[in-house]
């Protein structure tokens, strides 16, 4: 078990590491950007972002546990159990993250997001930011929804998908549930095919340390997280990752002991 967080760690650890470059100016959601949201480029975050919710991950664990559960050697009955296991650790630690993550830790750590931030500075949310966060999370979207225009919210023009995405996004904003989702998935995913697979059968995991990535710089090219968001949700997502593969292998051991030698 360790040497396969050993070897996940080499493809996590620099893909971590890249999520400080969010600090830098051009990508920092309270400056300028130099990612305009109406372009091409707004439209390939929004579509990461997408991918980091319930449909698209759950799309993706499905494709990788029949590639987990259908490599040579295992017996049926090790099969049932990796697929069951796999799915219940799936469902406690990304759907419960979630509601753990909404609704304790980002009203506990009280930070708001900078798009809210920015449109109450430049007078298009009709109240101040604090105000907007002391009504409840549907009645904020409502709001959005109100204020919207064709192009954006006033002057901040968008494309609709990226208007429509501010509208639906406005829990708090620390840390970043996005980021935090797509590090667990990745993590755990990855840690059981490099203790599960061959070599080659591991790519379609590991193609899932850039595809995070990807998730976690949509949320600074959309605006809607500050890159501290970002860096602690990714740090929290590889603990929770990590820490449900271990549990994961210790009930297969329990459920279905190797066989002694």
């Amino acid at each position: 078990m360790i040497g396969a967080l050993r070897r996940t760690a080499l493809w996590i650890g620099p893909a971590y590491a890249l999520l400080f470059l969010t600090f830098l100016d051009g990508l920092d959601p309270g400056a300028d950007p130099w990612i305009a949201l109406t372009g091409t480029f707004a439209l390939i975050a929004w579509v990461f972002a997408e991918s980091g919710q319930t449909l698209g991950i759950t799309t993706m664990a499905a494709v990788l546990l029949v590639v987990l559960v259908t490599r040579d050697g295992p017996t049926r009955k090790r099969r049932l159990l990796e697929t069951a296991v796999m799915i219940v650790i799936s469902l406690l630690l990304l759907y419960g993250g979630k509601l753990l993550n909404d609704h304790v830790v980002k009203p506990a750590i009280d930070v708001y997001r900078p798009n809210i931030v920015q449109l109450a500075e430049l007078d298009l949310l009709g109240m101040d930011a604090e105000s907007f966060y002391e009504m409840p999370e549907q009645v904020r979207s409502d709001h959005l929804d109100d204020i919207k225009t064709a192009d954006g919210f006033g002057d901040i023009e968008m494309r609709p998908e990226v208007r429509d995405h501010w509208v639906k996004e406005t829990a708090f904003s620390r840390p970043s549930g996005h980021s935090l989702a797509s590090f667990t998935f990745a993590t755990l995913y990855l840690s059981v095919a490099m203790a599960s697979l061959t070599r080659r059968r591991r790519w379609p995991f590991i193609a899932l340390v850039p595809w995070a990535v990807g998730v976690c710089y949509s949320r600074a090219i959309l605006r809607v997280h500050w890159p501290t968001d970002i860096v602690l949700g990714a740090l929290a997502g590889v603990v929770v990752g990590g820490t449900g593969f271990l549990l994961a292998q210790f009930l297969l051991d329990r459920l279905d002991p190797p066989a002694s030698e």
